[in-house]
């Protein structure tokens, strides 16, 4: 579908990462391509997958020799973190207690 830059998803939605690998010697050439085209620019690939009859969003991404498929859960299959941390408030850490 597009292309995006590896910090524009977050993290929260990734869910389960699959390697994907070249189907066969003529294959080959066509992945180290778009391997290497993801990995020089910094992006990755986001598309829709049909897999054991469920819809999924993907990324594809640059990992080690190989390439990553990554499964991302909807939006409303994350909750929200404002009322688990709405107790917490806004209080301000001593900079002394996390200073290196």
């Amino acid at each position: 579908m597009q292309f995006v830059d590896h910090c524009e998803i977050d993290p929260i939605y990734f869910e389960k990462p699959y390697f994907v690998l070249p189907d066969g010697k003529l294959a080959i050439e066509a992945y180290v391509v778009l391997r290497d085209a993801l990995r020089v620019m910094g992006k990755m690939g986001v598309g829709e997958l049909v897999m054991r009859g469920r819809e999924y969003i993907v990324t594809l991404k640059p990992c080690g020799q190989g390439l990553m498929l990554e499964t991302l859960r909807f939006a409303d299959e994350v909750r929200t973190t404002a009322p688990l941390f709405a107790d917490i408030g806004k209080p301000e850490a001593d900079a002394a207690m996390w200073s290196i």
